[in-house]
């Protein structure tokens, strides 16, 4: 009975540290390793270009290429576009996008969230969030 016990707790280790390492992206850093302090960044401004194009479009080029049918650009960050697939259909991805025309319409600062992707200007955003100042 002991030794299954065991055999258990050592099983159920390295499962949970597989899992806990399951999300990251190949090719980026680990926290402990890199500058970054997770697998995700905050960026706060204001939506300058709020942009929907057709299904299966891409923006971007080489590795830089992203696959997003709505695409927004910060005055925080100019240089960067982030963008949402749609073909993801999730009521959250309709959500982000009513939420990102909404801010665009009334000049309201959000946060959003994006992965990591050292040398990337074209990112996927896994988030986003509206503020009351």
């Amino acid at each position: 009975m002991k030794a299954r016990s065991i055999t258990a707790l050592v099983a159920s280790t390295l499962l949970a540290s597989s899992l806990a390492l399951a999300d990251t992206p190949q090719g980026l850093e680990r926290p402990e390793q890199g500058t970054h302090a997770g697998h995700s960044v905050e960026v706060k401004g204001k939506v300058k270009v709020f942009r929907i194009q057709e299904p299966g479009l891409n923006i971007g080029t080489g590795a830089d290429t992203l696959k997003a049918d709505v695409l927004v650009r910060l005055d925080s960050e100019p240089e960067k576009v982030y963008g949402i697939a749609l073909e993801k259909d999730s009521a959250a991805n309709r959500e982000m996008v009513e939420t990102l025309r909404q801010a665009y319409i009334n000049n309201t600062p959000i946060t959003l969230q994006h992965r990591i992707a050292p040398g990337k200007n074209n990112l996927e955003i896994t988030w986003v969030e509206l503020t009351r100042e």
